[in-house]
């Protein structure tokens, strides 16, 4: 009787499909198109190096902006014409966008673009060719997240 249970939970589960509870990726996805998990997986990569980022308390600067100035989402936009450039941006929930970082793979952390409120001296700024290239050159959306720790579901 118990390995039936088992069997039918676990049959329900494929069938339905199960996605957990702390997934805190907003990443939207069309059903009609497969997911590039490729794509996915380097826009995780990219919003987690804001993590590095820390205050002189030791708090991270995306803690401290979703507490003091209301960021609720961070967007991570590849940059279209520079190979692995990434930007990240942190926008409150009325769409605007507080203030937006640069990553290239490789960098040991984001610099800053731009920002909208005064972030400690620790955060370094883009130099202007990676801000210029931020304000012309095309990007792609490639996720969309809640939090600078989402899961890979």
């Amino acid at each position: 009787m118990r390995a039936t249970l088992c069997g039918v939970v676990g049959l329900v589960a494929l069938t339905v499909g199960v996605t957990p509870a702390s997934a805190h990726s907003r990443f939207h996805h069309d059903d009609r198109h497969a997911t590039n998990w490729t794509q996915r997986d380097t826009a995780i990569y990219v919003v987690s190096t804001l993590n590095l980022l820390r205050t002189h308390r030791g708090h991270t600067i995306p803690d401290m902006l979703q507490h003091r100035f209301g960021v609720r989402s961070f967007a991570v936009f590849a940059d279209t014409q520079a190979t692995n450039l990434y930007y990240i941006e942190l926008d409150k929930s009325s769409g605007e966008t507080l203030a937006a970082f640069a990553y290239q793979l490789g960098w040991m952390k984001p610099v800053l673009v731009y920002s909208h409120v005064p972030l400690p001296p620790i955060v370094h700024s883009a130099t202007v060719k990676i801000i210029q290239s931020y304000q012309t050159d095309k990007k792609t959306l490639i996720g969309d997240f809640n939090s600078t720790t989402p899961t890979t579901f």
